[in-house]
């Protein structure tokens, strides 16, 4: 048989992509007001919408970093912006795991967050205060039945496995998701709350405190820093 056209496979991943995107951006927008700002956002160059992410390594060098974001989105609440950076993946199991952004391996979203953060006063004079980093995969994986007979379609919730991953500003959630009650999952994050309302299965849940959050986007710039010093010295070991 002939090899498919890479051409025609990525013009389908594309168009299922879009039919599992629009319910989920449908029901995104119905849990929180959001307002778009844009997608595939150039930071750094000539012709970019942004500034470059600028990086001062522990060694004195001024590196600055370019990309493109895929999606920002910003919900207002109580008197602040709060931003959201969304990062496309043609994955099945996409996640954020803090090991792979201290060895150098994920740095992306964060790399992101800290852009929207250092140059959030282009969009909302009093600044955008970064809420949350989403990996979006555009593949669900498969799922395990005793018999197709035996799956109850009442009780399945096919874009269950297109929930967003990532790294969420816990303190940040009455604006990201307002329906979210205490003892409840979210439906549109992988966050949960204890029905005393702090974060239930904090070791698996994407949402940190206000404090380590920032913390780890702290971590990211250091990380950054330390990693550039020793890719420019000559040291590219992994």
């Amino acid at each position: 048989a002939a090899p498919l056209d890479p051409e025609l496979l990525d013009g389908v991943s594309r168009q299922i992509g879009v039919e599992i995107l629009t319910p989920l951006s449908k029901g995104h927008v119905q849990a929180r007001p959001n307002e778009t700002l844009g997608v595939e956002i150039h930071f750094g160059g000539t012709a970019a919408r942004w500034p470059a992410l600028r990086i001062v390594t522990p060694a004195g060098r001024v590196c600055e970093l370019h990309g493109i974001i895929d999606r920002v989105d910003v919900v207002s609440h109580a008197d602040t912006s709060y931003g959201i950076v969304c990062d496309y993946k043609r994955q099945r199991s996409v996640r954020l795991t803090l090991d792979e952004v201290y060895y150098g391996l994920s740095f992306q979203l964060l790399a992101y967050l800290l852009v929207l953060r250092d140059h959030g006063d282009q969009i909302v004079p009093a600044g955008v205060t970064p809420a949350a980093g989403l990996l979006h995969p555009l593949l669900a994986s498969y799922r395990s039945v005793s018999h197709p007979a035996a799956l109850d379609d009442s009780e399945s919730d096919p874009f269950r496995a297109f929930v967003p991953r990532g790294i969420i500003d816990f303190d940040a959630m009455d604006a990201l998701d307002p329906q979210l009650a205490p003892g409840r999952r979210s439906d549109h994050y992988n966050v949960q709350l204890l029905k005393e309302g702090g974060i239930a299965r904090a070791d698996t849940s994407d949402a940190l405190p206000r404090a380590s959050f920032n913390g780890v986007l702290e971590l990211a710039r250091r990380r950054l820093g330390e990693l550039l010093d020793e890719w420019i010295g000559g040291d590219i070991a992994v």
